[in-house]
């Protein structure tokens, strides 16, 4: 039992390790902006057209940009730039004409995506549109199978060892062999992956490899000591530690504030699965031996709390990867947890047969087996799960038929008291202009800097709530009888979840004018030596990058993203680097006087929110980003305390901790 204990702590420390990686690591890559944007019409022809993205991405087949005939327009062979976070597509010097692009690449996460758009150089009529078609990214069967060998194989191996250590010992010889060829199998699946998405620099890439050198480590140790006949509890941590592969490898990454619940609920659904469909496989090994006449019922008894531990956490699984109930049926993804709850559900159907048969060994190993088929389909419904886009990010796309995001916005009134923030994906602002009635106006920005049509949207002060009238792209108006208003919120919907933001009026109504103020402020920053701020910096809800800012007068930059990169700016000299410990790559950049405030310079509409003893709050916006701003300052030295921008696909707070502090912004160290 002490050998059994000590891989049991053995496998809670690598699963634990699991639960605690990096949540931003796995999730899908979403496109940010794209220049040209989708329908744009040019006056100069592009050098290129790039596609940013939120994540880590490689090149796939599939990248074209044509003209409207049909000829390509390429100059080159597409490439990824800014920590591959941006795909290049070259192109020669274009004439006055409609051009069509489609973008292939291959996500963080191994997933294949692809899009295309379209953009007109000169003058024309109707907006383009493309003439090309994004590419099929449904799983080919090679890939399904390739899914199903790497996570059955895992299962197996994994469920063999835990049988072993939990249910019986009498056939750990046997149950180390087929836990070897199942090692083997699954790095069979893994290797097949590695191919099929030529991406071993991705975090899928990285996992798989890893994968495949435990298992073939495990397929080595189990096959020794199938042999010898000894030291098979140890020779089964691989196998253990390889449970944690899946979740590494799959859609279980969300935002700090919910990631141990999506990992350890993902890891106890693998764990508690590999040990019913590897346990159901050694109880045949054993009845069909004899070599334990009480593995079944002992088994049994483990069996059932391992299956309700399997419903719950894919309930739980369920929850955190789809928006609503209708993407069980509208998603493929969706449609896939219905494949395999259905097919579940029989399965614990003929485990109940097989309880009932405990005590007839031919009867039972009957059951066991039409067990392990209809399990053997569940994993490949697992698999088709694997490779497909989880309903969350169908609806965070924005593939809503009814939603658009065509072109700018207009401005907001002048002369309103402004507020802005995050809602989900997008940058939501209300414009208030005082007087009885209040005229509200609403403005909603998407990814690409557009406003976003199509909305249904509810304007409310002090609960009095009145539909907006559409004011242009992204605006959305209404008008309230009320004087005197202490609360606005805007309500979003479209077919997707229900957003509704809510802002106070923390003063007196209307607020003050405080351009006066705010003309101070960026006057006294200036005059600073150095300044420190720390940045929250998300594109939404799910992208998030903490940065520490230092400037120095009279050019210098520097900036460390926590557990990512860094970069320095010194005069007209720049280096970057893509991680903590990586090399620094130097190029050359147009200089910037430092310190700049970062609210902005053609900022209007400032207001004084709110007023204490030290500290002034107010609200502005600058319409040529455009972007939102709220920002708290001492009062004595008009130094900020902290600020929110609010602007599409940057969602930004920052916290001011050093001003003419000592900084220490040099050149990197030379390459030896």
């Amino acid at each position: 039992m002490g050998a059994v204990r000590r891989v049991l702590r053995s496998t809670v420390f690598l699963l634990a390790v699991a639960v605690s990686w990096p949540a931003s690591a796995f999730a899908h890559a979403n496109v940010i902006s794209t220049s040209p944007r989708d329908g744009a019409t040019l006056a100069t022809p592009p050098p290129a057209v790039s596609v940013l993205f939120d994540d880590p991405v490689a090149i796939a087949p599939g990248n074209a940009v044509v003209a409207s005939g049909g000829s390509s327009v390429m100059s080159g062979r597409p490439r990824t730039e800014r920590s591959r976070h941006t795909l290049i597509l070259p192109l020669r010097r274009l004439t006055n004409g409609d051009y069509s692009a489609r973008w292939s690449i291959v996500s963080d996460d191994g997933h294949f995506e692809s899009g295309v758009l379209a953009f007109r150089v000169g003058s024309g009529g109707a907006p383009p549109v493309s003439v090309l078609k994004a590419a099929d990214t449904t799983p080919s069967t090679l890939d399904v199978l390739a899914r199903w060998a790497f996570i059955g194989g895992i299962l197996i191996a994994g469920g063999s060892a835990l049988f072993v250590l939990l249910v019986s010992r009498a056939r750990a010889r046997e149950a180390a062999l087929s836990a070897a060829l199942s090692l083997v199998v699954s790095a069979a699946g893994a290797i097949w992956l590695l191919h099929a998405t030529n991406d071993p620099a991705s975090r899928f890439g990285h996992v798989l490899q890893l994968a495949v050198v435990v298992a073939a480590l495990g397929a080595v140790a189990l096959a020794l000591a199938w042999s010898v006949g000894s030291f098979i509890g140890p020779a089964f941590i691989p196998a253990l530690a390889l449970l944690a592969a899946p979740t590494l490898a799959g859609h279980a990454s969300r935002p700090a504030s919910d990631r141990w619940f999506s990992a350890t609920a993902d890891v106890t659904h693998v764990a508690v699965a590999a040990f019913w469909i590897g346990g159901l496989v050694q109880l045949a090994v054993v009845l069909v031996s004899g070599g334990d006449p009480h593995a079944g019922r002992r088994f049994s008894r483990l069996a059932l709390p391992a299956v309700i531990l399997v419903a719950l956490s894919g309930a739980a699984r369920a929850i955190v990867e789809l928006n609503s109930v209708s993407q069980l049926w509208s998603t493929g993804y969706g449609r896939a947890i219905i494949a395999k709850t259905v097919l579940l559900v029989v399965a614990v159907g003929i485990a109940a047969l097989s309880r009932q048969a405990l005590a007839a060994p031919a009867r039972l190993l009957r059951s066991v087996s039409g067990e392990l088929v209809v399990l053997a389909l569940l994993v490949s419904a697992v698999a088709v799960l694997t490779a497909l886009r989880p309903g969350r990010d169908a609806v965070k796309r924005g593939a809503l038929p009814s939603l658009t995001e065509v072109a700018h916005a207009p401005p907001p009134p002048r002369g309103a008291v402004v507020f802005a923030k995050q809602a989900d994906k997008y940058a939501v602002a209300l414009a208030v202009n005082p007087g009885s009635p209040l005229r509200l106006t609403a403005t909603v920005l998407g990814q690409s800097g557009y406003g976003v049509d199509g909305l249904d949207v509810r304007l409310s002060a002090d609960g009095r709530r009145a539909p907006a009238t559409p004011c242009g792209h992204g605006c959305y108006a209404a008008s309230i009888p009320l004087a005197t208003p202490q609360s606005f919120s805007v309500a979003l919907a479209g077919r997707g979840r229900l957003q509704t933001v809510r802002f106070a009026v923390p003063g007196a109504w209307p607020p003050t004018p405080g351009t006066t103020f705010l003309r101070h402020a960026d006057d006294v920053f200036r005059a600073l030596r150095t300044v420190v701020w720390q940045e929250r910096l998300s594109s939404e809800p799910r992208r998030t990058l903490n940065t520490t800012w230092q400037i120095a007068a009279p050019d210098r930059v520097r900036y460390d993203i926590r557990g990512g990169g860094s970069g320095i700016i010194i005069g007209r000299r720049r280096w970057d680097r893509t991680s903590a410990g990586g090399p620094w790559e130097p190029s050359a950049t147009d200089r910037l006087p430092q310190p700049t405030a970062p609210w902005g310079t053609q900022w209007r509409d400032v207001r004084v929110l709110r007023v204490s003893p030290r500290r002034m709050t107010a609200s502005w916006v600058d319409p040529s980003v455009p972007a939102w701003f709220t920002a708290t300052f001492d009062r004595a030295t008009a130094r900020p305390i902290r600020m929110r921008m609010t602007a599409a696909a940057h969602f930004m707070r920052d916290r001011f901790v050093g001003y003419d502090t000592p900084v220490r912004i040099v050149p990197p160290p030379a390459r030896r």
